[in-house]
């Protein structure tokens, strides 16, 4: 049944007790539907009503899409500044090696990398 049984045709070529029970069948079929609406129809007022909110849900959606957005953003950031500052102490590292002890080395390169980090994030 299409529309919830709400299409009605109707017979105009219909004359005496046939056209008054179709128009009886109409009227009771309007009758029905206004109850289960809760005895309200369908208005522009309605419609406004219920388009602004669609379009709030729309605007809070992209809102909420541009902030995971730029979230997203921001994270690759700091993932590049992080590689970044690895490759830098990585570098620094290296430079030292040439100058002193495997223990100075490995000492270095990971204070390099807290203070980066920490730096980065606090």
């Amino acid at each position: 049944m299409k529309c919830g049984g709400r299409v009605y045709a109707i017979d105009n070529t219909l004359k005496g007790a046939k056209q008054e029970k179709q128009v009886q069948k109409l009227l009771q079929s309007i009758s029905d539907n206004l109850t289960k609406n809760g005895r309200t129809c369908y208005t522009n007022n309605l419609y406004v009503i219920v388009e602004q909110r669609l379009l709030e849900d729309e605007r809070m959606k992209r809102e909420k899409e541009e902030e995971i957005r730029q979230q997203n953003l921001k994270e690759d950031q700091l993932r590049k500044q992080l590689e970044e500052l690895r490759k830098m102490c990585f570098r620094d590292a290296q430079r030292k090696q040439m100058e002193g002890t495997w223990i100075d080395i490995v000492f270095q390169a990971g204070f390099c990398m807290f203070e980066s980090i920490k730096n980065t994030f606090f």
